[in-house]
């Protein structure tokens, strides 16, 4: 009983540390200045691919795509994306990979495709932007 009694008062003793505990720290918070939060950022994909040729046709045309959604909202074609390209004499995969690289892309994955044309293959990548102009960055600029 006695040892009850002890553990009773050490608990009535106690009680009232995390109330001053809590007011302390949300004093604390309030006074923090507030950060304004960073911009959301979009993780847009795109694809190099070489097209489809025989072997006496090389070296293979390259071809970029963003897809319809991105290009509507850029306000280009595909045609105008790949005029961009070869504006900056990106004639070959590696050539186009190593010029986006630069400003910010980073490959995810290569693969290939066959069919009776002949072999295509096609680089992914991705950019972490907070708007879709960003993706041009490089390709919009004048000729290299």
């Amino acid at each position: 009983m006695k040892n009850l009694f002890v553990c009773i008062l050490v608990l009535l003793a106690t009680a009232t540390l995390p109330v001053a505990a809590k007011d302390k720290t949300t004093d604390k918070a309030a006074k923090a200045p507030t950060e304004a939060a960073a911009p959301v950022k979009t993780r847009y994909y795109i694809e190099i691919s070489t097209v489809a040729a025989p072997p006496s046709q090389q070296p293979p045309a390259v071809k970029l795509s963003l897809g319809r959604s991105v290009l509507k909202e850029l306000g280009i074609s595909p045609g105008e994306l790949n005029t961009m390209a070869r504006d900056q004499m990106l004639t070959q995969p590696i050539d186009a990979m190593n010029f986006l690289a630069a400003y910010g892309w980073t490959l995810a994955q290569i693969y290939t495709e066959s069919d009776r044309r002949g072999t295509s293959v096609h680089w992914v990548a991705y950019k972490d932007a907070a708007h879709p102009a960003e993706l041009l960055d490089g390709l919009a600029d004048k000729k290299r």
